[in-house]
């Protein structure tokens, strides 16, 4: 009587809607520029539009989560959410530092 899905869209559910997801977040993930490492790998339908605009803004830069809230006017809530589902479905990395 269990449903099938991919472990990506459980994941991303989890992420949205979890009661205790926003603790999975390691809280480097707040302070420090994040990068969309690439699209998460979800079922047809799951993604709202304003994730396809926050996947679309990370990728085209480095940005911090407060940085990102102003930009996009976001309730801080509602990004950490969002945050948490890109972290736990692989899509979402600190930026790696610069070699110099």
């Amino acid at each position: 009587g269990f449903r099938v899905m991919p472990m990506d869209d459980l994941l991303w559910k989890y992420g949205l809607h979890g009661e205790r997801s926003p603790g999975e977040l390691p809280t480097a993930y707040l302070d420090a520029p994040v990068e969309l490492l690439r699209l998460p790998q979800l079922s047809q339908g799951l993604l709202a539009p304003r994730h396809l605009t926050l996947m679309r803004l990370l990728g085209q830069e480095t940005v911090t989560f407060e940085a990102l809230r102003v930009r996009l006017g976001a309730n801080a809530d509602d990004l950490l959410r969002d945050f948490v589902a890109l972290y736990l479905t692989r899509a979402l990395a600190l930026r790696k530092p610069e070699r110099g």
